[in-house]
């Protein structure tokens, strides 16, 4: 397939397919976007209603597209749309109030008492946050062959939906006191974020080859960004006993997951990932405030010397020294450039870079 805004794409899935297996074809996989020379992006003026600038697929579909048009993808960096409709949206599929705001949205808990309110979890397609979602992609769809490629939106998993359901303080108390209430509805919760998953996969396979999550990276297959934030507020033990078998259990049902590992406080949690023989990659967050990328080597050569890739997002001023400490196989460095020649540069001594 051709693409109208990255004219590199044959050479740039060769490479990404290559990531994937932990191979290297002439250098290491990189990602660089910048705005395209003489291109200015045309305005998309906004719906007044704070809800459809998230779920008017004219509006959204647009945007991209006057985005796409007016930048420069170089490398392994493609033009893509996400689907969007906040981080983690599970809950709000399964009974939680949304509440849309300027650059996110969140959802609003509804159980009180698990014992009184404890959802049923019978997933329901007639939910109307569900239907904006399945409209945005079915639209996305029509427009996509020769433009972008799509994703499924950010589902989430069993303890972002538990955490919509109660909120995150009283969920660590839950835990303490009545695991078990928790527990029962790990299958119900997976079997739902399943079902939601490969609707609007079959969606995208109509009309696409592969597909992207919010990361954009590209893959031949299925594939996920899967994420515990939550785990941060507790021990790996808890952690192993209630959320690790629900994330495995997502894993082992996509093709090309990476996971999404955000701050110091979810490192304890990293034996149990570098475990999982069925997740090939990890993506490193350092989080808001803590050091910046290079300051983490250490951990990043733990997860390659575990056989996993590593996904990380750093200012170009950082990715000479990224790619010495570390091995460029199975390495993804995700950057933004000022000016679309200043990314070429980059592109080229990336090339100069890399090395086993």
């Amino acid at each position: 397939m051709e693409f109208a805004f990255k004219e590199d794409w044959p050479e740039a899935r060769r490479r990404l397919e290559a990531w994937w297996q932990r191979e290297i074809i002439d250098r290491c996989a990189f990602m660089v976007e910048a705005p395209r020379t003489g291109v200015t992006c045309r305005e998309v003026t906004p719906p007044r209603d704070m809800k459809s600038r998230w779920t008017d697929p004219g509006y959204v579909i647009d945007r991209n597209l006057a985005r796409c048009e007016s930048t420069f993808f170089g490398g392994e960096r493609i033009p893509s749309f996400f689907i969007n409709v906040g981080p983690t949206c599970i809950g709000q599929f399964l009974g939680c109030d949304v509440v849309y705001q300027e650059t996110t949205t969140w959802k609003r808990p509804f159980v009180n008492d698990w014992d009184r309110e404890c959802p049923t979890v019978n997933f329901d397609p007639g939910n109307e946050n569900w239907k904006d979602v399945v409209r945005l992609t079915e639209e996305a769809v029509k427009v996509a062959p020769g433009r972008f490629f799509l994703g499924v939106t950010d589902l989430g998993g069993y303890s972002d939906a538990l955490s919509a359901f109660r909120g995150p303080e009283r969920l660590c108390l839950d835990l303490m006191d009545c695991p078990e209430k928790l527990l029962r509805l790990r299958k119900p919760i997976l079997d739902a974020w399943k079902q939601m998953f490969d609707t609007l996969d079959r969606i995208i396979r109509r009309a696409l080859e592969g597909c992207i999550g919010w990361m954009g990276i590209w893959a031949p297959g299925t594939t996920f960004h899967p994420q515990d934030d939550f785990s941060c507020m507790i021990s790996k033990e808890m952690y192993d006993e209630v959320f690790a078998p629900a994330l495995i259990e997502q894993v082992r049902s996509i093709d090309y997951p990476i996971y999404h590992l955000d701050g110091p406080g979810a490192i304890r949690h990293l034996d149990t990932l570098l475990a999982i023989d069925e997740l090939p990659a990890i993506q490193w967050v350092p989080g808001a405030g803590h050091e910046p990328t290079p300051h983490w080597i250490p951990l990043l050569r733990r997860i390659q010397k575990a056989g996993k890739g590593v996904v990380l997002s750093c200012g170009i001023a950082e990715v000479e020294e990224l790619m010495r400490e570390l091995s460029s196989k199975g390495l993804m460095l995700i950057t933004e450039a000022p000016t679309e020649e200043d990314a070429r540069k980059l592109l080229r001594k990336v090339e100069m870079w890399t090395h086993d």
